[in-house]
Formats: C-alpha cells, structure tokens, sequence
C-alpha cells in the first residue's frame, strides 16, 4: 500500500515503533495507537529528566496525502500501463458511492462479487467509471461489503468497469518518488551538473507528469513496465 508510512519510511530515523522509547531523536510511527498515529513523525526530548514527544510535519503530512493519487495516475500514464485485472466490458458491477462534501474520508461501498476477494489488503485498485478516474485502497470488507476511500468519489452512483493491482516494487518507487518530492527536491545538495578538471558530470533526470526525478529513483520501471504507446 502507498500510503503516508511507506513514503515516509524512505528518511532516516532514530527509531520506528509503535510507542517511542528513545530519549532524545526522531521518532517514526508504524502503527495508530491511543497517543501515535501511522505515518506521522515525532521529534522526541529530554530535559531535567523529563521526555516530551511532540507531532512535526504538520503541513507536509497533509501535502504528502494530497499527492499520492496523481503521482500514481501520472506514472501509470508514463508507463501507459494501469495494471489492471481485466473484465468484460459488459461485466461491469454497480456501486453506491457514499461521502461527506470532498473530505477525506469518504467511502465507496458495493459488493463483494468474489473477484474482489482475490485482491491483497495491501493492493491500490484504480476503478475507471463512466465519468473519471478513481484511484482508491482497501479498508475493510463487513457484511458482504468491500469499503475504500477516495477523496474525490461523489454521492451517488457509479459504474466500475475494471480494477487495478500495482506490483509491490511499482508501490515502493512511488512511494521514494514521493518522498523525494517534499524531502530531497530542490535541496542544496541536490546536485545537477560539475566540471572538476576533464571531469564532467551531468544528472540525468526522467519527467513524469510535470516533475522530473533521477534516473536512477526510477530504475526497472521503464525495463520492467513500460508499454509501448501506438500512435495512429
């Protein structure tokens, strides 16, 4: 799953737990408890005896969230490759689309037609409906009903023609893809081009969407992946 703790697991940290332990460092939660959520980091201190654990990366976190579903749209469409599990045009099934005015949590409900049973909790599935492109990930499955989210579904309903099942190893270049976009981009040290004597050294960089990233970020994508794009 792409999700804030994947992207975030590509930075450096002085421990990653549940509960932190440490005196003194940064602090990176794997799983939502009472006090700690998922994905958010903490910067953990110690004065007098005393420890204080207190939430950073407020804003970015927010950012980081709004990102993960067109950094994965525009990469399928770099790839021309949506890795999706095939169904019959007529084959389509009907879902009840339930939400609350854009927020982030709305939840799309429909039922559980046995294909969606072979899907991995982890998986990120794109339905392609009659109006727009949805990329969503599993939550739950109670009653018969598979739950996802999707911040952008509206109330009402719609028509799933054919879901998607990213490969773990597309899911963790994303997810570095990501985190090089609010972490390393732009940065002093993000080093383009020398010339040291006769050495001469050029970065060079991939676009995808409107970003450009190393080559090397990117690796075993295009050789892996990437399909041939006919033009007529």
């Amino acid at each position: 799953m792409i999700d804030l703790f994947s992207i975030k697991l590509n930075g450096q940290y002085d421990e990653i737990g549940a509960t932190p332990t440490i005196s003194e460092g940064l602090f990176l939660c794997d799983t939502t408890g009472e006090n700690y959520t998922k994905g958010y980091s903490y910067q953990v201190t110690t004065e007098n005896g005393n420890t204080a654990v207190s939430r950073i990366d407020n804003v970015t976190d927010y950012k980081i969230q709004e990102s993960i579903y067109p950094t994965i749209q525009n990469t399928c469409e770099w790839l021309n490759n949506w890795f999706t599990i095939k169904r019959n045009y007529e084959d389509f099934f009907r879902g009840n689309i339930y939400g609350a005015g854009g927020a982030w949590h709305e939840l799309a409900q429909f039922p559980n037609d046995g294909d969606l049973c072979k899907i991995r909790i982890t998986d990120n599935w794109n339905y392609i409906s009659t109006y727009n492109i949805f990329f969503v990930s599993y939550v739950n499955v109670n009653n018969g009903l598979v739950t996802a989210n999707n911040p952008k579904f509206k109330e009402g309903t719609t028509y799933f023609y054919y879901i998607m099942n990213l490969p773990q190893d597309v899911e963790k270049v994303i997810s570095s893809m990501i985190y090089y976009d609010f972490y390393i981009r732009e940065t002093v040290n993000d080093l383009k081009s020398e010339n040291i004597g006769n050495y001469s050294y050029t970065k060079e960089d991939v676009y995808i969407g409107c970003l450009a990233y190393p080559k090397e970020l990117i690796s075993g994508l295009e050789a892996c992946y990437r399909k041939v794009r006919f033009i007529q």
